[in-house]
C-alpha cells in the first residue's frame, strides 16, 4: 500500500512538472520576431527598370495594394502583413538561424486521425529556400535547397509564389534590440493576394492565428501579441 502511494505521489509530480512546462511554453512573450515586407521601389536593382515612374507615385500604389494581406506561418502560427506590410510573431525560441521557405503549396503529412505529423510541399508546387544566418553585426543570406520537399518545423514559411517575392542573396545590418528583425521581403507586381488567400484557406485550420491587442501607453498606440 505504501508503495502504492509512493507512485502515485511521482506520477503526481511529474505530471505537474510537464504540464508546468508546457504552460510555459506557451505563455505570451513582450519580444517578437518582426520583418516588413516592401515595394520594389526601395530596392536600387528592381529601380533601374522602372524610372518611367515616379518612386514616389509608384510606392504609394504598391504600398496601398500589394504589401497588405500577405500570409506567412512560423510553428504553428499563421498571421498576414498589416497595412505597413510588418509581420510579426512571439518570439518564444531565440534564435541566430532562419529557413525561410516562398511557397503556395503546402500540405499536411497525418500521423493518425487528425493528427498532423509534418508539411510538405507539393511536387507541382515550385519553392525557393533561404538560411538567415546571424553572425553579428549582420544577417547573411543564402539561398538553400529542400530536396525532399520535407517543411522543418522551425521553417519561416512566406505563402506566395517564388515570382512574387524576392529576398536579397546578400549581408545585410542587424537592427539591436531584444526584438529579432529579420531582413525585408521585396514585393513584386505578380503577387495575387486573393488568390493566395483562397489557396490558404484550404489549410488554414491546421494553423493558430496570432492574436493582438491594442494598448495605449505613452500617448501612442501599441500592438501586442497575446499568444
Amino acid at each position: 500500500m505504501m508503495k502504492c502511494k509512493q507512485f502515485s505521489l511521482s506520477f503526481f509530480i511529474i505530471a505537474s512538472y510537464s504540464m508546468y512546462i508546457t504552460s510555459a511554453q506557451h505563455l505570451p512573450t513582450p519580444y517578437v520576431i518582426t520583418f516588413f515586407f516592401k515595394p520594389p521601389c526601395h530596392n536600387e536593382d528592381i529601380l533601374q527598370n522602372i524610372f518611367e515612374t515616379p518612386c514616389r507615385l509608384l510606392q504609394e500604389r504598391i504600398q496601398q495594394n500589394l504589401i497588405q494581406g500577405i500570409y506567412v506561418l512560423y510553428r504553428g502560427l499563421a498571421t498576414t502583413s498589416d497595412f505597413n506590410g510588418q509581420i510579426s510573431f512571439p518570439q518564444r525560441f531565440p534564435t541566430g538561424t532562419f529557413t525561410v521557405i516562398i511557397t503556395d503549396g503546402i500540405y499536411p503529412v497525418f500521423l493518425f486521425g487528425n493528427t498532423v505529423h509534418h508539411l510538405e510541399i507539393a511536387e507541382d508546387h515550385p519553392l525557393e529556400v533561404y538560411q538567415y544566418t546571424l553572425e553579428k553585426p549582420l544577417w547573411k543570406i543564402s539561398k538553400q535547397s529542400l530536396p525532399d520537399r520535407h517543411i522543418p518545423p522551425d521553417a519561416l514559411i512566406i505563402f506566395a509564389k517564388p515570382d512574387q517575392v524576392k529576398l536579397l542573396e546578400t549581408d545585410l545590418p542587424l537592427e539591436q534590440g531584444p526584438n529579432i528583425f529579420l531582413p525585408p521581403v521585396y514585393v513584386t507586381d505578380k503577387i495575387t493576394l486573393s488568390e493566395n488567400a483562397l489557396q490558404f484557406l484550404k489549410i488554414s485550420k491546421f494553423f493558430t492565428p496570432v492574436l493582438k491587442v491594442f494598448s495605449y501607453a505613452n500617448k501612442r498606440y501599441a500592438s501586442i501579441i497575446t499568444n
